[in-house]
């Protein structure tokens, strides 16, 4: 499986619970929001690994100057490029109807299976970047 075929299935995973679970019409936006902040985490990851070893990126992405927040920072580009890229993708092209179409019918098992893959990738995701985020911060 592809990275964005694994966000994909995400976004049709997220999207299906609040359809279908909680009755709530705006499941394609908190799919896209979801999959937004995953692939931002993953930004933030490869970041923070680049601001250990090259001041470069630190200076650019990183930089705290008194006066200013995290929206002055650089970082924020990206964020904003992913989520219209998100929008754009998902509104447009990748549809939560084609995605149905694609996985609605996937075997129970394998649909547990791949909810664990889901869980596992998020929690190990924020979790290494959350550290990596401490360690920067404050030991090194």
């Amino acid at each position: 499986m592809t990275i964005q075929r694994f966000f994909d299935y995400i976004f049709y995973r997220v999207t299906d619970s609040y359809i279908n679970k909680w009755k709530d019409e705006q499941g394609m936006i908190y799919g896209v929001g979801v999959v937004s902040v995953m692939q931002i985490t993953h930004i933030m990851f490869i970041l923070l690994v680049f601001a250990l070893f090259f001041n470069n990126v630190n200076d650019i992405f990183f930089k705290q100057r008194e006066g200013f927040n995290f929206m002055h920072s650089g970082i924020i580009y990206p964020c904003l490029i992913v989520l219209a890229y998100n929008f754009f993708r998902y509104f447009k092209f990748f549809s939560f109807e084609r995605a149905k179409k694609q996985w609605v019918d996937e075997e129970k098992e394998s649909r547990r299976k791949n909810g664990k893959h889901i869980v596992f990738y998020i929690v190990l995701n924020l979790g290494i970047t959350i550290f990596l985020s401490i360690y920067r911060r404050y030991i090194l």
